[in-house]
């Protein structure tokens, strides 16, 4: 910027000299590398702006990541552990049966979750290395498989209990 600046005076020291006839070759050959110095600008504020929108992209992909994993901390926290308790009584079971309706009922939320963090994925992906592609891809793979399990497991259990209730 600060040689955007500069820049500018020599163009209109250019201009002067073009004007005035002196120095025509030089002068010239002066505004070339001057529109030569424009393009080249132009071109540096053009990558510029667009590593700084991946940049954005990759943010985005990172906070939506770490938004999935904390939900799915939160979920699993907030369940029971069974081998803690003998499922016999009735007590026992209404205990357990309510955190996990809860669960259930918030599935929705952590799908919507995840759709948001594939789609980041896929706006980040084409201006990734092949490494970062495969590392994203494998991400989203286990954080999906692990919230496939925690509803997988849940209904299954809160299917038992209702048969037990």
């Amino acid at each position: 910027r600060c040689e955007k600046i500069e820049v500018d005076t020599l163009k209109v020291q250019a201009a002067d000299v073009l004007s005035s006839k002196r120095s025509e070759e030089a002068a010239v050959k002066a505004q070339e590398m001057l529109n030569r110095f424009d393009n080249v600008f132009q071109n540096i504020q053009k990558l510029l702006h667009e590593r700084e929108q991946q940049y954005k992209d990759h943010k985005a992909y990172k906070d939506a990541y770490e938004e999935v994993q904390v939900w799915m901390t939160r979920a699993q926290e907030k369940v029971p552990q069974l081998k803690q308790r003998p499922l016999s009584d009735k007590l026992s079971i209404e205990t357990i049966s309510g955190p996990l309706d809860d669960l259930l009922n918030k599935q929705a939320q952590g799908e919507v979750l995840m759709e948001n963090l594939e789609h980041t994925a896929q706006v980040v992906i084409p201006n990734t290395s092949v490494s970062g592609q495969e590392s994203i891809k494998n991400e989203i793979r286990a954080l999906r498989e692990s919230f496939e399990r925690l509803f997988k497991g849940k209904s299954i259990i809160a299917k038992l209990i209702e048969k037990k209730l």
